[in-house]
């Protein structure tokens, strides 16, 4: 309520200023936000932006809570809240991604259960649409190795996930965009994927809730940089992914 407060306040003292409370998922986080950031910041220099980045299951309190404007993150277990407006993104296929030289590399494209002999980083809590057939296609190794935890790791940086894989046999799955500039310079490399590894991300925002014209001008910033994202994407599997 304070915070709702200082920013109406805020708006009737200077034209134009205002606040955006962001959630953003972290392969959101990751791509497409910063990238509508970008495009956002040059018009809007009066509006103040924060950005909250969790897992996908901790923004559905704050968004209620009023700490958040609206969230970009997995939707796939929130499709049947009924009190939430999905407007869902475009998919993103996801990859296997080791460093140069990894064990797999040279096998590459490989199978899903061949990367499971191998610890996993994760940055965020999987959903249940992913960790099912992770787990199903896991099983064989597990039974070989009970006692390895899955994932290994669970970090929500990335900066850090890289620095794990690219200093380990340890794998992470992520999209290309992610690491186009670690496999442009060869430290990370394209192990294989599956049709299961995907992100697919949506706009959230709580129903009935009114959005501010700066909420707007953003929404318009990331559909444009989505749209981006998915050419990048084309671009980069032409260049970088084995026929």
């Amino acid at each position: 309520a304070a915070d709702e407060l200082d920013r109406e306040v805020a708006r009737h003292r200077v034209g134009g200023t205002d606040q955006l409370n962001i959630g953003a998922g972290p392969y959101a986080g990751e791509t497409v936000v910063p990238a509508a950031l970008a495009r956002f910041l040059p018009d809007n220099e009066l509006v103040r932006v924060r950005v909250l980045q969790a897992n996908w299951d901790e923004f559905p309190r704050r968004l209620r809570a009023r700490e958040l404007d609206f969230f970009v993150a997995e939707f796939s277990s929130l499709v049947d809240e009924h009190d939430l407006d999905v407007r869902p993104m475009g998919r993103h296929q996801g990859y296997f991604v080791g460093r140069k030289g990894h064990p797999l590399a040279g096998k590459a494209p490989v199978p899903a259960e061949e990367t499971f002999a191998f610890p996993f980083v994760a940055l965020s809590r999987y959903p249940p649409r992913v960790l099912q057939p992770m787990l199903a296609a896991r099983s064989p190794v597990g039974e070989r190795q009970p006692g390895r935890p899955f994932p290994a790791i669970e970090c929500a940086s990335l900066a850090a996930a890289k620095r794990i894989i690219g200093n380990s046999d340890g794998i992470a799955g992520l999209t290309l965009p992610m690491v186009a500039e670690d496999i442009e310079r060869g430290s990370l490399t394209v192990l294989g994927s599956a049709p299961w590894v995907f992100i697919q991300y949506a706009v959230i925002t709580l129903k009935g809730a009114q959005r501010s014209a700066a909420c707007d001008r953003f929404m318009r910033c990331l559909e444009q940089a989505e749209e981006e994202l998915a050419r990048e994407e084309a671009r980069l599997a032409r260049a970088h992914l084995p026929q």
